[in-house]
């Protein structure tokens, strides 16, 4: 006999938790992460191991994690859909994620040519002052730059 059960048994999320926590006959949560957090990822496990779960089109396998998940800048909406082995049905969680305002700082001083960044949260430049932005690996505060006449942008997270 084919499995209809299209209900999760578990939804986790890699940053912070859902609210409301998790219940299976549930369909819509909310999750705010850190203004930082660019990527998240979820881990839905369906009831019945024989159905397929997918999270933004994407199959999971059972108990496994989806892939990254971009973030808009506003809020995302995370759509999750169990389809039991019968086919028949189709159960649809939604998770609308949104960042937390950053209490991220930078401050600049130059001397002597040397621009010094002092900033808290994630350092990030781009070419542009509208970005793309990326963030600066292994960037620590304070930051030194040399002052040159390439433009370069800065930004705390």
């Amino acid at each position: 006999m084919l499995g209809s059960n299209a209900n999760l048994a578990s939804l986790v999320p890699n940053a912070r938790t859902l609210s409301p926590a998790f219940a299976p006959a549930t369909t819509a949560y909310a999750l705010s992460v850190p203004a930082a957090t660019a990527t998240p990822r979820m881990t839905a496990t369906s009831a019945d191991a024989r159905s397929i779960v997918a999270v933004n089109g994407l199959t999971v396998p059972f108990g496994g994690s989806s892939a990254e998940l971009p973030l808009n800048a506003d809020a995302t909406t995370v759509r999750v859909a169990v389809v039991p082995q019968n086919g028949t049905t189709e159960k649809i969680c939604e998770v609308t994620v949104t960042r937390s305002e950053s209490s991220a700082t930078i401050s600049i001083s130059e001397t002597n040519g040397i621009v010094i960044l002092v900033f808290t949260g994630t350092l990030e430049s781009a070419l542009a002052v509208d970005g793309p932005f990326a963030p600066i690996s292994g960037a620590t505060s304070p930051y030194a730059i040399v002052a040159d006449l390439d433009a370069k942008f800065y930004r705390a997270r």
